[in-house]
């Protein structure tokens, strides 16, 4: 009976030992996540920012072009 119950013990430790090592890893792993997340974030900034950064330039060109009359639809008039 004392065997039994040191066995069950050692397993009982054992399975703790391998529950306190997964959690730390799912710790590590969200820890990493949320590391992705704040990278990610910074990226979809900047894109947006590119992205307004474009649109800009374009109504830019657009503007300049129909001012200039040099273009007229998709074709370019040559003076």
């Amino acid at each position: 009976m004392l065997e039994l119950r040191i066995a069950l013990e050692d397993d009982w430790g054992s399975h703790e030992a391998a529950l306190n090592e997964r959690i730390a890893q799912i710790r590590k792993i969200c820890g990493e996540g949320q590391v992705l997340m704040g990278k990610l974030q910074l990226l979809l900034d900047t894109n947006q920012t590119l992205d307004a950064e474009i649109a800009i330039y374009r109504k830019m060109l657009e503007d300049e072009r129909n001012r200039s009359g040099l273009w007229s639809g998709n074709s370019l008039i040559i003076l």
